[in-house]
This record gives C-alpha cells, sequence and structure tokens, in this order.
C-alpha cells in the first residue's frame, strides 16, 4: 500500500473576501486535482474546505502548500469579481 499523507486548506484564507465564492472554491478544488503527486483533492466548498491526499515521496507538504496558493491566485486572477451594493428592498 502506498504511503500518503494529508492536508487541509482553508478556502477563506486562499481566496479572501471579495474573492470567495463558491465557483472559484470549485475551481481550485478541481485544479489541485491535477497536481502531479495528488491521490485525492476533496472540496466542500460551502464549508471552504479543501482536503488533500498526496504522495510526499513526489511532493513535499511544502510544495504542497505553495502550488494550491499559486492555483488560487491564479484562479482568482482569472476572474472578475464584482461587489454590488444592494439598496432599497426593504
Amino acid at each position: 500500500m502506498p504511503h500518503t499523507a494529508s492536508e487541509t486548506f482553508q478556502l477563506q484564507a486562499l481566496l479572501p473576501a471579495p474573492y470567495y465564492c463558491v465557483g472559484c472554491a470549485s475551481r481550485v478544488c478541481d485544479a489541485v486535482r491535477s497536481v502531479a503527486g495528488v491521490t485525492e483533492a476533496v472540496c466542500a466548498a460551502d464549508e471552504g474546505a479543501l482536503d488533500v491526499t498526496y504522495d510526499p515521496l513526489a511532493l513535499s507538504a511544502e510544495e504542497l502548500a505553495e502550488r494550491v496558493r499559486e492555483l488560487a491566485l491564479s484562479i482568482t486572477g482569472a476572474v472578475g469579481h464584482a461587489v454590488y451594493r444592494l439598496s432599497g428592498l426593504d
């Protein structure tokens, strides 16, 4: 049985407001699945958690964390986010 390790990332910290949205969180989770050495990535976008299982012989915890941060920045930078103030609805 191959040796694996796991890390949990808080998506709200990776995608700070106003850039946190379920869509971006899901895109980050999908992108992490394609990182070499990652064997599983489970995303709970509504709760803001990303659980990653990986092969520590192929990828260190530090390398994984750096790659996840890079992906989060890349994904949020590629999507336009806007904050709208709504008034007069009451």
